[in-house]
């Protein structure tokens, strides 16, 4: 069964951060779980701000790195996979532009747009701060959903929840992966996805 669908994704993130300020990282590491409890002696804005301060110098170690992306995306009927999108990639950056040099690409049975592709890819890409306030793990999805009707017939770009897990590499938290399996109620139908997106082999250039 062939699948075509070209979602036209918005990389706008409506970020539902969950236990995303770790003060012992050690502990993560030991334990599994995130101390949930609230920061003290600061406050929301002010954590805000600091991821916010943190983000050009993200952006600029972030191109001193090479890794390996490897994207699957799968829909699903109940537990049968229907349609299936594959890639394996070795990402650099050169001059601040992603470079990306496929390794693996199987036929796929679903077609996505380049939008779809590029928020696949980069949403796993959130701003980190110093060593004391480190995204970990963060939840959320593109928006809005969009539904446009046009001479009767409905367009529909229904984008799934997400959550992204991040690694410390050195002094920073890396994401390393990040995975999607929702529901998508289309008028159509209810639509079953899978995304599962893994960052590995993270080396200084």
């Amino acid at each position: 069964m062939r699948v075509r669908w070209h979602w036209k994704l918005r990389r706008i993130l409506a970020a539902l951060f969950a236990a995303f300020v770790c003060f012992c990282p050690a502990s993560l590491a030991q334990d599994g779980e995130l101390d949930p409890s609230q920061p003290k002696d600061i406050t929301a804005n002010a954590i805000i701000e600091r991821f916010a301060a943190k983000e050009r110098e993200w952006k600029q170690l972030r191109e001193q790195y090479t890794f390996r992306q490897s994207v699957q995306f799968q829909a699903m009927d109940g537990d049968q996979v229907v349609g299936e999108y594959r890639q394996v990639a070795d990402i650099s950056y050169v001059q601040g532009k992603r470079v990306k040099t496929v390794v693996l690409a199987p036929q796929s049975s679903i077609v996505l747009s380049p939008e779809d592709v590029d928020d696949l890819e980069t949403r796993a890409s959130f701003t980190i701060s110093n060593q004391d306030f480190q995204i970990v793990k963060n939840k959320g999805k593109s928006v809005p959903d969009i539904r446009i009707v046009k001479k009767k017939k409905v367009q529909e770009n229904l984008f799934p929840q997400f959550a992204t897990w991040r690694e410390q590499i050195g002094k920073y938290w890396f994401p390393t992966f990040s995975s999607a399996d929702d529901t998508l109620p289309f008028r159509t139908g209810d639509v079953r996805i899978k995304q599962v997106l893994k960052f590995t082999d993270y080396k200084k250039k």
